[in-house]
Parts: structure tokens; sequence; C-alpha cells
């Protein structure tokens, strides 16, 4: 039995009792100490060392205010159009738009600026999509040509990646493969998941998608898989995670499906928090040792203040030129709302450093709801959109179970760890790599 409490005395330490034995555990710095009884009482504990090890924080860490806005890292978010038309996209938009080069351009040097003031040695261009971002395809090669004159020009190296569905020609595959140092490929499973879950009216996807992969791995660029869970596919992620394996995958991203776009239109259901837990964990057995890192976005090895940088340090370029700083944020409407917009490429200006402060302001009011809960710096807030920020109730109360999710499956990482590598009393160790 697992059973979990706060110490009381200092901040962000937790007893934690597992069937292996009692732990103090500290989820912000992921630092575990194994005591040598149930309740040891202060004058047992070497508080010092307790402290110097990270085991205790002595003061309450404050989570760190947002100072400067000046990113070297961009996502240009090409075109809202897209060749599949998924059950569970977020991106279900009346409005349609395709991003053009001088837009694309001016975020370019907008970077590259960042970076010669900051003295930064490289900057990072990410080509993603409110749709699929090689359906503009002359935008995405000229904007990969300029940015690496650009960045040659003064002094600097870029690093591209892209995240892709994977249907795409032949000449597509080869070209990504010579000019991406890193991909994201949207792949749900075998063929009936994938063709059911991410539908195209004419193509088979999953025929499409392993040719695209096939084609990477010839090319030796990293290939990490984003799989999106729902109840038609969460009972297979072992299965799916070995089978990814066999292919070269460095990586497989399992995020349980969200009430968004598509998702509520087409009736999808959440996934049950335990039953997602359950199968996450088969996964990582099974990939273990094939050496693939299987990930889920709510933990870290790490403590981290903020979920992503929607809260308040990401550069999206929209396909209408707008700047915002959530993937899905990528239009002027009510809901999700505009508090991620911050500027445009179309104005002088680019950033409004108003709407900047605004921005951060909300992300430190989003923050503190989750005081007091031991996995307030894995999750850190949670989507910013779904968590905080949306006036629907439906995806308000997947956000809940989201945060159950969470919280489950870091005890169960943390079980998982203790039971496999048996501390001694005393000792003091890293947690799991989560």
């Amino acid at each position: 039995m697992v059973q979990i409490k706060p110490t009381g005395q200092y901040f962000h330490c937790y007893h934690l009792s597992t069937d292996s034995g009692n732990y103090l555990v500290n989820f912000r710095t992921n630092t575990v100490y194994r005591t040598s009884s149930d309740e040891p009482t202060w004058q047992d504990l070497d508080l010092e060392m307790l402290i110097y090890h990270g085991v205790f924080d002595e003061f309450r860490y404050d989570v760190r205010r947002h100072q400067h806005y000046n990113p070297t890292t961009g996502t240009l978010l090409l075109t809202s159009y897209c060749n599949l038309a998924c059950i569970y996209c977020y991106a279900e938009n009346p409005d349609h738009h395709a991003m053009s080069f001088p837009m694309a351009k001016r975020a370019v040097d907008f970077l590259v600026k960042n970076a010669i003031a900051a003295g930064r040695q490289r900057i990072k261009i990410r080509f993603h999509g409110a749709g699929e971002p090689t359906l503009n395809w002359d935008v995405l090669v000229r904007t990969t040509e300029y940015a690496r004159k650009a960045s040659q020009e003064n002094g600097l190296d870029v690093h591209f990646s892209i995240t892709t569905n994977g249907v795409m020609t032949d000449d597509e595959r080869s070209w990504l493969g010579k000019h991406m140092q890193f991909v994201s490929l949207s792949f749900d499973g075998k063929s009936d998941t994938q063709n059911m879950q991410r539908p195209h009216p004419l193509l088979d996807t999953y025929e499409e998608v392993m040719a695209t992969l096939q084609a990477l791995r010839q090319s030796e660029i990293p290939v990490l898989v984003q799989t999106t869970v729902t109840n038609n596919n969460v009972a297979e992620m072992a299965q799916w995670a070995s089978f990814l394996g066999e292919y070269g995958v460095h990586a497989v991203n399992f995020q349980p499906v969200s009430p968004s776009g598509r998702t509520m239109m087409n009736g999808v259901a959440d996934v049950d928090p335990s039953v997602f837990v359950a199968n996450y964990l088969l996964a990582r057995e099974a990939a273990e040792p094939l050496g693939i890192n299987v990930v889920y976005s709510g933990l870290r090895h790490h403590g981290r203040d903020y979920y992503c940088g929607a809260y308040g340090s990401n550069f999206v370029v929209t396909p209408s030129g707008l700047v915002s700083t959530c993937y899905e944020v990528f239009a002027d409407r009510d809901d999700p709302p505009t508090v991620c917009l911050i500027g445009s490429v179309r104005d002088n200006e680019i950033i409004d450093d108003a709407r900047v402060k605004g921005l951060w302001s909300t992300s430190l009011l989003a923050r503190k709801e989750c005081d007091g809960c031991f996995a307030e710096f894995h999750c850190a807030g949670g989507c910013l959109i779904r968590c905080f920020l949306t006036s629907d109730p439906r995806t308000r109360e997947s956000a809940k179970k989201r945060c159950h999710l969470t919280r489950e499956l870091l005890l169960a990482e943390y079980v998982r760890f203790l039971d496999k590598n048996r501390i001694e009393p005393g000792r003091v160790c890293s947690g799991p790599a989560l």
C-alpha cells in the first residue's frame, strides 16, 4: 500500500511509504532519502545533510516571474490547412490561412537579432502547424534556406525541426531527411487504429507514415513519435512502443486525448486515468530494453516553474502572422482566449510588451492553483488554456482528470523506481528518470 503526506515542517518534502520501505521525497528536486522508521523524529535526522542534498527545502520555493522576452527559438505555424481529418484535432478552425514567406522571413530576422543581442550562438526554428506544415511546401523550403543563410552571415548556427503527420511525397521525405535535425511524427498505432483516428479520404495513413518513418531512419534523423491515446488504443501502448523500437524511434510521447475542437464534435471520450497509468507503465517496461524513451508531458526529471512556454516564453507565429505563445491559440477568437496573443509580424513592433506583461501576471495566477500539490513542479500548472483560461465546463473537468492522472503516474513511477533500487536506510539518491 502506498501512502503519502507532507512532512509539515519543510517545504516540498513528503513522507512516502511503500512496500519497499519509508522515504522522504522532494518531488521538486527529484531527491529521495530512505528513513529507518515510519515516522522519524527531527532529532533522528541529519537536517543539515538533507538540506544540502535537496531533500529538504528550508524556504518555500517561489515560482519565478518572467523578466525578459527575447526568444531565440521560434515556431512557425505554416498553415491551417490539413490533409487529414483526425477525430480529436484541436485545430477545428473555419478560417484557413497559409503563412507568406515575408512573414516567415520577418520571424527569422527577429530571432537572429535576439540571438546577436543576447550573445547566443544558435537559433532554433520549429515548423509546426495549425494544420500540416508540409502543405505550405514552398514557404517551408524558402524559410529553411533563408534562415541558414542569415545565420551563417551572422556567425550563428541554426537548428531545424518539424512536427508532421507524415503524409507526403517521397521527394518531400528525402528533403526532410537532408534538412531537418529532428522530426516529431504524429502516429497513433497500427493500421486499424491509425486509419480510424487519423483518416485520409483516399490514402492509407498507416502506410504513408510508415514510409516516412523508414525514410527518416535511413537518413539517421532522430524521431519522436507523438501518440494521442484514446479508448481505442490505450490497451496497445506497450505493444506500440515495442513496435516503434524496431524502427529506430528515439522516443514516444503518449498523451491522453483532450476535449477540444473535433474531440467534442465527434464525442471522443476521456481515457480513464488509472487505465492510462497502468498501460503507460507497461509501455515503459517494454521500451527500456530497446532504448526508447517513453514520456508524458506532465512529468519531468527535475521540477519546472511552468508547464510550457505558453505561460510567457514561446514565440509562435500563426499562419496569419499573429504572434502567440501557444500552438493552439492561432486565431483572434474568444475561446481559446486571446491572452496568449502578444503581437504580430505584420506590425512595426513585433511584440506588444504590455500584452506580454499581462500574460506573465496571468501565468502566476494560474500557477497558484497548484499550491500544496506534491506534483506541482511536474505538471507545473498544466496546459494554461485547458486548465485555467477556458470557459468550457467539459474542458475544465477533463483538466481535473489530467491532474489526477499526473499525480497517480508520478507516484507509480516513484514506487516502480524504489522497488527496483533498494536504497539502504540513511542514503540519499536521485529519483527516477521521468
